[in-house]
């Protein structure tokens, strides 16, 4: 596949899905350094491409470079508004040691997705920090019981050999 997006990259390097694609391979292997290029060209091309703002920011956030990430993520979770997008944004507070912020950022993750299990952690191990212990360990014990349930349904949905029973 990267050499096919490779080729494709030579032949067109203007073309968005063929950058996109390539940033999408980079991040699954967890190279958030090599991604970069693909998304801020991305972003040039495409400047009110929300996704590829909050990519870009998951990405700069992953690398330590905050103050980068931050107008991107909280663009994305303002325009995108789901749980996935307020999340990154409280990570980014958290990873800055900035409860103050990622605490409420974690609060309106959970209210667009109360089973977001992220966010359940982030913020049930801020409470407890916080001195909210109460709070916060019911939202940790919700997070244990989302995990089991989901390890339970990845568990489900595995391959398994002809005629073994999950």
């Amino acid at each position: 596949e990267a050499r096919r997006l490779e080729l494709e990259l030579a032949a067109d390097p203007g073309h968005f899905g063929s950058h996109r694609a390539m940033a999408a391979a980079h991040m699954r292997l967890g190279e958030a350094q090599a991604a970069l290029p693909h998304l801020e060209t991305c972003l040039a091309m495409r400047p009110d491409d929300v996704d590829t703002r909050f990519q870009l920011g998951r990405m700069l956030s992953a690398l330590g470079r905050w103050d980068e990430a931050e107008p991107h993520l909280a663009a994305a979770a303002a325009a995108r508004n789901d749980g996935d997008a307020w999340s990154e944004l409280g990570l980014l507070h958290r990873r800055r040691g900035d409860p103050e912020r990622a605490i409420p950022a974690f609060r309106r993750a959970l209210e667009r997705d109360a089973d977001h299990t992220p966010a359940l952690l982030n913020l049930g191990q801020l409470l407890v920090r916080t001195g909210e212990v109460e709070a916060g360990t019911e939202l940790l014990e919700r997070h244990r019981q989302r995990a089991v349930l989901e390890d339970r349904l990845d568990h489900l949905r595995r391959p398994r050999p002809e005629g073994q029973r999950p």
